[in-house]
């Protein structure tokens, strides 16, 4: 960082804080803001082609430079479980730097291998990092407690004297010193923004516009320059090894240097500025033609700065003109690299013992300072040796000892004199005397030595001493005027090398120290790899003084920058400059021929990403160069290998996919190609790329360090980004996807697929898994069907090692749940197919080892080929039994199978394997199978028994489809078979899927005809009505009608529960399994409880997410009630505290039963059948579904069209004159419940316009035909506006669902039962979802509801509808035939509220049936046995009274009291009044919840309907009073108002105050409450009525003080509201519960909310 080199700390000071504000603006951030991918959104333009000025250019960068910066954040705190950290040992103010600067000493580094470049973290200036006084996990555990942390950025690091390593930081913030006492403190490593600081600083910093303003000239004056005034060929004339070069180069190569060297040599005579670019696709050698243009122009006189994005391609540049010039001096007897400088940071570059390790500034100043020292430096050895040889009086008989004495200072003399013709530029004028005087000296030197020790004659030897010593004077005088030998210090050679470089090499970002060096003006700008630069990164460099021309060599087709922003991405933050200039019509100067490939290799990249513009050179196209490493067409110059057996899974960081099938083939090829080398001994390099690190480093693990010891045999593992630029003999590419239901975002990139493709000269082997990679329009879809065309499509599991790699590997990593499927890479080929039973499956799970697994699994795989072991029937079995099983011993086990038939395309016997268990189990396994066999038919039984053979081989038998073999006797003589009453999407399923289902209807018919049916629900802690039973112990499915406080909820999971006992029951009485044997059953193992049974799949959906958490913890309570009666086994299914699945694929048995929302079974369901609906809004494709930055929540909330939504943003849009006779509310409820949620509309969408105007024809309808044709018309509108605006309604998502449902298969897990509960919320589309998860139509339906608690918006049906419906979708399409229709059931008694509560809200169902009748099912009035006072009409500002800051003191709500309001306007105006005081809750955040007391406050008074209540005047026949005639279009919105009116009343168990402060608009309701003598009045209180007042007030302190509430009670309400996600009123009873825990999670829940 710039603070380094800083020499003074004023200077620091000024040099830290002049980053133009841009540390400040980082640190000034909360993690809110940047976790907030909007911060910015307002304020990032489109980084536009064209500009009006500089300023507007270069201010286009500014702020997605910023977002830039606060996405690199927030994906680093993504991932803060493996970021690097450290403890500090102390922390002290530096108040020399300012209030915010601290040292910290730290101790060692934690986790430092855990970053993506898988280089040890070492903490450098630039990183951002966290302070802290814990070591967080998450972000959010930032949030979530009371710690201390602030960002902190570091300055300047060090090492004190016992190598403590010292960190010099700016917080954000002011750190308490007592901290380093009290607390342990810990640094968290974050990212590190050196790079965008340096971006920012040169955007605001004044510099050279030399290069900037020629970017903005127009195309035409680019395109129209030209100029031939200097030939490259006449340059080369007089220089040779020029010459030579160009002689090696193509045409178009020659014509791209001479297109930069004339135009250049000609703007400079002109003045003028110049850009050039070359465009170097894959293998055109762009590198080699830039060093030889960097070797012209070092030639010419020119200064150069060369620079690149990474340290590995500055360096690769660096080199081919280091052996350039080496090449060129090989004759001399130094080689002068003086004019050649890289710099930079050596931990990154990593020049050690290399070529360009000579050129390195570092290592320079090193040798200089060597050279130049005055111990041991060129002045001292010119010194010594002088005195040695004038000292020294020659003798004929010279000794041994004078001629080692002259060695050893000739020695030093002489490395001093080659560090100088090394380093120094022999350009230097200063430096041209002393070069020409040690050249002479050094052949003095070299003369002396010889006759020396060629035993010389003694006057020759003395002239050439003299010799020497004359040349040692000169030498000593001349260097006494060179530079360096006033001032050898380190700053003064470092700058004087800045200064006298002629090309200096480094990266852009590096390029910014040039800025802060005096040094003389540098000419050309030449950046290589250019579009991989973001093109305000270039400003870095283009920025510099004096350079006036740039050359920029890049591909756009090849990577680009990495933009992590979304936002910046999308206005073009990622562009380079390179792809700028050539959009804009910039003349590009192409190499279109490439070297590298083999033409079969070229072939695709170039027609797709170059279109035919590449041509093969000769040297790829001879013969020779097809090589053949390996036999066999697969290994041939290109290959796609399908590796479909392999799976993708997440590393343990979650951030990267690996696949062991492909690691273990790409071992494989490795270990053959070895094999074949060591035949051959011909060098050999391979490369191994992937796109995910993940698999980089599963690769290199298991390689390991096998082939490191063979020089000529190299093995280089590396990602595709680190590739680019490389290029390999043999290129191996695992691509790793094999899932296609996710986006293949990253993979399908074409940029980084160009660069995988193209970095191989002879082969190149591509694995990839072809259906997940080809189901998607993208690249790869192209090149399957490319290398199928040309025949080199190849299957790795037709390749019997490839296929055997797979196999170990998946074994080895312990993926045996993939291999024990029919359809695995183990049995896809055999000869008899094999299924197992999920017993057989948990047994095999807990196997003791890893080589018992092995064994079991080659067994099958010879059982499968038709090989038959030495084989023992089962010994002690019954004759029926023992005539099918058949055994094996495996170790101290059996593995136990049968022959059994499935239908496939015909019928064929299969492999069925049942179990695998010890010797002393096998008696249970042939009873138990016994009874499954028993339900078999004689001619299933005898087809088992029948066996064919090939050879020595059992071979399976198979039989035509017109057989029609029967598995199955029928369950009893009244009942057909059960395999033809399933659904029809039984018939797609999987036979031994179905036949498993089937197995278990059976087994829970025999055990509800025994005995074994009475479970003792007696235990359980309710009390059950005779109605409540009979819909428990009902058989089939059912409709449950019951209003509120019946007691719905609590049948269904009552029946749920004994369903499950009943499961239970009937596996233990299959499974002879004792009390006794329970008993001693470890709870621990997982080879008890339902690991060890077939699971019951039992599925309860309800919308309320406050009724599913009940559900849930009910569920839990009976459950252990009901196993605590009879064994000591515990709910293995218990709900409570499961993580719900993402889907219906292979749930996990423990998730059962499954209590789940509407909307979680719709995203389960949705994520069931391949990509997500979601996927194609924009919002979703940068977002991970159910996860990530953009929760569901959020996502729902923007882009969901609600009632709500519909009526403000939709309503107010339509054609005033068409919608004026109807209502908003009355339109969306028929376009959701009928148009868009008909049963018409699971097969189209939509009901047709002329389906929906024959509705008029009904008895039900109220609507005219031309209404509905309104109606209509509206409803297009609607969805042209809605499509237009990229919004969705529920509607939509339902109706993609059916779509998707009936192009595919369901391949989800089957339920046996489903409750639906709140099903009058739904529309019919939404119920007939649920017959594609649920074969089980005759007993597995309870629907359960009631339609007046409808307050979803848009849902119009009653009961009659849902039974009609369950009778044409799923009976009669299940059976074929025409079925019983289920019956339905009422519950009447009410167990939650009081008689008189009941009277008002049976009066509300009166109206609706009245004014509604279709809208609402008539059933029993309900009765209580409670009785208690009458509602209380409360008329009058009654909130002020009891609230107010003059109201009634000490009147607290307690937790089980509620005021109700419409809505959350509502709420707004009377919270500043009722404080803390009492919960507020809206209508539809109370649905599900029951209060002893609620105050029902301004339904009628906020009513949209006003006036318009006075319709209920009509229905009271009071003729006197004025009576509104009743209008279905004018009251349309009457229905949904009094079902919310009923949703309110019923919320109360006890007391029910209405309070109304508009009398005009509630009279008419209240006259009607009045006339049928419901309620009672209290007036308000005033002055005329004071005496009153105590009295009241007394009233509600009673009230109070009858429910007052404790802290557990507080708390219990707050879980209730925050699993509602209703934070704001959970806050409040988290204050009061005195809950410091919850309420900080309370808080922060709501912040992520916002």
């Amino acid at each position: 960082m710039e603070a380094e080199t800083s020499s003074s700390s004023s200077k620091n000071r000024v040099r830290i804080n002049n980053d133009y504000g841009f540390m400040d603006t980082i640190l000034s951030w909360s993690i809110d803001d940047i976790l907030n991918e909007e911060l910015y959104k307002t304020q990032v333009d489109r980084i536009e082609l064209s500009f009006k000025s500089v300023n507007n250019y270069i201010g286009s960068f500014v702020y997605p430079l910023l977002e830039e910066t606060r996405a690199q954040l927030c994906s680093s705190m993504e991932v803060l479980q493996n970021a690097p950290f450290a403890k500090v040992n102390s922390i002290d103010n530096d108040k020399k730097f300012g209030r915010k600067f601290y040292n910290l000493n730290i101790g060692e580094w934690k986790n430092r291998f855990t970053l993506r470049t898988n280089e040890p973290y070492r903490i450098l200036p630039g990183d951002v990092l966290i302070l802290t006084d814990y070591k967080p996990e998450t972000v959010n555990g930032l949030q979530r407690f009371a710690r201390m942390w602030t960002f902190v950025s570091v300055v300047k690091t060090s090492e004190d004297e016992d190598l403590n390593l010292k960190v010099k930081v700016k917080a954000s913030s002011d750190i308490d010193p007592e901290l380093k006492y009290n607390k342990s403190l810990f640094l968290v490593f974050l990212t590190n923004i050196s790079s965008n600081r340096r971006i920012w600083n040169a955007l605001h910093m004044d510099g050279n516009l030399n290069i900037v303003n020629q970017v903005l000239t127009t195309s035409e004056t680019a395109v129209a320059e030209s100029c031939n005034c200097c030939s490259v060929s006449e340059m080369s004339r007089d220089d040779s090894s020029l010459e030579r070069l160009l002689s090696n180069l193509n045409d178009y190569q020659k014509k791209a240097i001479h297109a930069c060297l004339s135009g250049i040599r000609c703007s400079c005579t002109n003045n003028n500025s110049k850009i050039k670019l070359i465009w170097g696709p894959p293998g055109t050698g762009k590198t080699k033609t830039l060093a030889t243009l960097l070797f012209a122009l070092m030639k010419m006189k020119y200064r150069v700065l060369v620079c690149a994005p990474t340290n590995v391609a500055i360096k690769e540049i660096a080199s081919r003109v280091v052996s350039i010039v080496k090449d060129s001096e090989s004759g001399e007897t130094f080689c002068s690299l003086g004019s050649f400088l890289l710099f930079g940071n050596n931990e990154r570059l990593k020049v050690d013992g290399e070529l360009v390790e000579e050129i390195y500034l570092d290592y320079r100043v090193q040798e200089l300072t060597e050279c130049f020292g005055s111990y041991k430096g060129l002045s001292s050895c010119l010194r010594e040796m002088f005195h040695f040889l004038d000292g020294y009086e020659l003798k004929r008989n010279y000794t041994g000892k004078f001629r080692g004495e002259f060695l050893s200072t000739a020695l030093r003399l002489r490395r001093c004199i080659s560090i100088l013709f090394t380093h120094v530029n022999v350009d230097i004028v200063v430096y041209e005397k002393l070069y020409q005087n040690l050249v002479l000296l050094k052949k003095a030197l070299d003369s002396f030595e010889d006759l020396l020790f060629q035993n010389g004659e003694y006057q020759s030897l003395c002239k050439e001493r003299n010799e020497c010593l004359e040349a040692l004077k000169v030498a000593r005088d001349s260097l006494v005027r060179f530079p360096f030998t006033k001032s050898f210090k380190d700053k003064a050679i470092r700058e004087s090398c800045l200064q006298n470089a002629s090309l200096l090499f480094c990266t852009v970002s590096g390029s910014y120290n040039l800025h802060s060096v005096a040094m003389k003006p540098l000419d050309i700008l030449v950046i290589d790899e250019a579009a991989q630069l973001k093109e305000c990164e270039s400003l870095i460099a283009m920025k510099i003084e004096g350079i006036r021309h740039a050359i920029l060599l890049g591909d756009e087709c090849q990577l680009p920058s990495v933009v992590e922003s979304t936002v910046s991405r999308e206005v073009g933050f990622g562009r380079s400059l390179f792809e700028r200039l050539s959009i804009s019509g910039h003349p590009k100067q192409l190499l279109s021929m490439q070297h590298r490939m083999h033409p079969k290799i070229s072939s695709f990249p170039n027609s797709y990403f170059y279109f035919n513009k590449i041509l093969d050179a000769p040297n790829v196209q001879r013969i020779e160069y097809n090589k053949k490493y390996l036999p066999g067409k697969i290994f041939g110059p290109y290959s796609f290998i399908n590796v479909a057996g392999g799976r993708e899974e997440y590393d343990a960081a979650g951030r990267s996919r690996k696949n062991v099938a492909e690691v273990a083939v790409v071992t494989t090829i490795v270990k053959n190609l070895h094999k074949s080398w060591l035949a051959k001994r011909e060098k050999l390099c391979i490369g191994i790329v992937s796109p995910y690190v993940a698999q980089v480093a599963a690769i290199q693990e298991k390689i390991g360090k096998i082939y490191d010891n063979d020089v000529e045999f190299t093995v280089n593992v590396k990602s595709i980004d680190g590739f680019q630029g490389g290029e390999q003999d043999v290129i191996i590419l695992s691509t790793v996807r094999t899932n296609n239901r996710t986006p293949l975002d990253f993979v399908s990139s074409q940029q980084r697929t160009n660069v995988a493709l193209t970095r191989a000269r002879h082969c190149l082997w591509i694995l990839g898994n072809e259906r997940a990679l080809s189901y998607n329009e993208n690249v790869w879809k192209h090149i399957i069907s490319d290398v199928k065309k040309r025949n080199c499509f190849f299957n790795a599991e037709e390749d019997e090692e490839f296929s055997k790699a797979i196999l170990d590997a998946r074994k080895d990593m312990d993926q045996f749940d993939d291999l024990l499927m029919t359809n695995s890479i183990l049995f896809r080929n055999s000869r008899w197919k094999v299924n197992f039973s999920d017993k057989f499956l948990r047994s095999f799970k807990s196997l003791p080892s890893e080589h018992s697994k092995k064994l079991v699994i080659n067994l099958l795989e010879r059982l499968s080929n038709g090989l038959r072991p030495n084989k023992t029937r089962v010994q002690s079995l019954s004759n029926d039994s023992s005539e099918i099983l058949k055994s094996f011993k495996i170790e101290s086990r059996y593995l136990i199978f049968s022959i059994e038939i499935v239908r496939y395309s015909s019928y064929m016997q299969v492999l069925k394997i049942w179990d695998i268990l010890p010797p002393n189990d096998l008696h249970k396994l042939a009873k138990r199978l016994g009874n499954v066999f028993a339900t078999y038919t004689e001619d299933y039984i005898s087809r088992c028994k029948e066996k064919g053979f090939y050879r020595q081989i059992e071979i399976p038998l198979t039989w035509p489809l017109s057989r029609n073999i029967q598995k199955l006797k029928n369950a009893d003589n009244n009942k057909g078979n059960e395999g033809e009453k399933l659904v029809s999407v039984c018939e797609d399923r999987n036979e031994a899927e179905m036949s498993k289902f089937k197995e278990w209807l059976l087994l829970m018919k025999y055990c509800s005809n025994s005995d074994h049916e009475a479970i003792d629900l007696d235990l359980l802690p309710i009390s059950l009505t005779e109605e409540q039973r009979r819909v428990i112990f009902y058989p089939r499915s059912t409709f449950l009608l019951g209003r509120f406080g019946t007691g719905k909820t609590t049948v269904l999971t009552t029946k749920m529960i004994r369903n499950q006992k009943l499961h239970h029951s009937a596996v233990e009485l299959v499974y002879e399994r004792s009390a006794s044997a329970l008993e001693n059953c470890d709870k621990s193992q997982e080879i008890c409880a339902e690991t060890e049974r077939p699971v019951l799949r039992q599925l309860f959906v309800t919308l309320s997410p406050e009724l599913c958490q009940e559900v849930k913890c009910h569920v839990s309570r009976f459950e252990r009630l009901l196993w605590e009666e009879g064994t000591s086994e515990a709910s293995s299914s218990s709900v409570k505290d499961i993580h719900l699945p993402d889907s219906f694929l292979n749930v996990q048995f423990s998730s059962y039963p499954l209590v789940v929302t509407f909307r979680k079974f719709l995203m389960m369901l949705d994520l069931s059948l391949g990509r997500s609906y979601f996927e194609r809004f924009k919002v979703a494709k940068n977002s991970s579904l159910g996860q990530g930055l953009v929760p569901w929540e959020a996502f729902l909330a923007t882009k969901e069209v609600t009632y709500e939504k519909f009526d403000s943003s939709y309503w107010p849009h339509f054609n005033a004159q068409k919608i004026k006779n109807l209502g908003s509310y009355q339109v969306f409820t028929e376009i959701m419940t009928h148009i868009k949620g008909g049963i018409e509309a699971t097969n189209t969408g939509k009901m047709s316009r002329k389906d929906y105007l024959t509705l008029s024809e009904s008895r039900r309808s109220s609507l005219s035909g031309p209404k509905r044709d309104l109606i209509y018309d509206t409803f297009e509108n609607y969805e042209n506006m809605k499509m237009s605006k990229g919004e969705f309604d529920m509607a939509d998502f339902v109706s993609d669902l059916h779509r998707r449902l009936r192009s595919s298969r369901y391949q989800g897990d089957l339920m046996h039962f489903v409750y639906i509960d709140e099903v009058q919320d739904l529309t019919m589309s939404q119920i007939a979802l649920f017959k594609h998860i649920c074969p089980n139509v005759e007993e597995g339906f309870i629907f359960c509801g009631d339609t007046a608690q409808t307050i979803g918006r848009g849902i119009d049906f009653r009961f009659q509808d849902v039974r009609a419906l369950f009778y044409n979708k799923f009976t009669l399409e299940s059976n074929k035939e025409k079925g019983l229709i289920s019956d339905m059931f009422m519950l009447s008694e009410n167990f939650r509220s009081k008689a008189e509560v009941l009277k008002l809200a049976q009066s509300i169902v009166e109206l609706l049936f009245h004014f509604f009748p279709y809208s609402v099912d008539i059933l029993k009035v309900e009765t209580s046995l409670i009785t208690g006072e009458a509602p209380y009409i409360l008329l009058g500002n009654w909130i002020e009274t009891i609230f107010g800051e003059n109201g009634y003191k000490n009147v607290e709500f307690g937790a089980n009291q509620a005021i109700v309001v419409r809505d959350n306007e509502t709420r707004e105006k009377i919270l500043p009044l009722v404080g803390k005081k009492a919960l507020v809750l809206t209508i539809l955040e109370c649905k599900g919840l029951e209060f002893e007391d609620v105050l029902l406050y301004n339904f009628l008074s906020t009513s949209p309907l006003k006036r318009q209540w006075g319709v209920i005047y009509q229905f009271m026949k009071e003729k006197h009073v004025f009576c509104a005639s009743f209008d279905e279009t004018k009251h349309n919105v009457l229905c949904s108002e009094l079902k919310q009116l009923y949703v309110a009343v019923t919320r109360s168990k006890n007391r029910l105050w209405i309070c109304e402060d508009k009398e005009e608009f509630s009279r008419p309701m209240i006259d009607y409450w009045k006339k049928k003598s419901l309620v009672q009045f209290m007036n308000q209180p005033n002055e005329a009525y004071y005496s009153m007042q105590s009295g009241i007030k007394e009233y509600f302190l009673e009230a109070m003080k009858n429910y007052s509430t404790n802290s557990h009670e507080w708390m219990e309400r707050g879980i209730k509201l925050y699993n509602q996600n209703n934070y704001s009123m959970a806050t409040m009873c988290f204050e009061r519960a005195g809950d410091d825990y919850w309420l900080k999670k309370c808080k922060h829940a709501a912040l992520i909310a916002m």
